[in-house]
């Protein structure tokens, strides 16, 4: 990946409590910027995704689907300079290590 382009993660999060801390500390150490769109999540996803003070956090009020989620995330993204954009599933269910390749 070429250096001078910002690294943007977007993360769709809907009641994802059980999971979302975990995902979100293996991805901050990544260095890249992560940016996390609860989906209307109705379970504690919102308190936990405020512990995340260094991640950009974006809300739909009603829950409109992982596609909107995406969109939003990567709207926003390239709103703030994305040179790349990496989706990620909040559920841990993959890598951070896999990010660079």
């Amino acid at each position: 990946m070429n250096q001078d382009s910002a690294v943007f993660i977007v993360v769709p999060a809907f009641n994802e409590a059980a999971s979302i801390g975990a995902t979100l500390n293996q991805l901050s150490t990544t260095g890249h910027q992560i940016v996390v769109v609860d989906d209307g999540s109705t379970d504690a996803t919102p308190s936990i995704l405020s512990r995340f003070t260094q991640i950009h956090r974006l809300r739909h009020p009603i829950n409109l689907g992982q596609g909107a989620a995406l969109q939003t995330g990567m709207t926003y993204a390239l709103e703030q300079g994305a040179g790349y954009i990496v989706h990620f599933d909040a559920d841990g269910q993959h890598r951070a290590a896999d990010i660079e390749r």
